[in-house]
């Protein structure tokens, strides 16, 4: 009886363990993306807007190492000028961090 209630409290101390580890890395990982949220946008002016994009901002994100280049007017991507040329189109993606990860 005692070696297998040894058994078992050896699986659940491994099961709290791996757990915590894995608990630890994911804090970790939201820390250091709360840091590049804080580098790349900003509490919004406009009314009923919470968050804006800081124009003119390049910055590496942790994890996937991708460098995300805020623009002049505040979108990713490279500088665009106000005027445009009558054969382009321009698209515009309003989102969540998913949104602004596409590529």
């Amino acid at each position: 009886m005692f070696p297998m209630a040894g058994m078992a409290l050896g699986i659940v101390l491994s099961i709290v363990l791996v757990e915590g580890a894995f608990k630890a890395m994911d804090v970790k990982e939201k820390h250091e993306n709360s840091r590049v949220a804080g580098r790349i946008s900003r509490v919004s002016r406009i009314p009923n807007v919470r968050y804006e994009m800081v124009p003119n901002i390049t910055t590496v994100t942790p994890g996937q190492k991708m460098t995300v280049r805020i623009n002049n007017l505040g979108f990713r991507g490279e500088d665009v000028s106000n005027d445009k040329p009558a054969d382009t189109y321009r698209i515009a993606i309003l989102g969540d961090s998913i949104s602004l990860s596409c590529r």
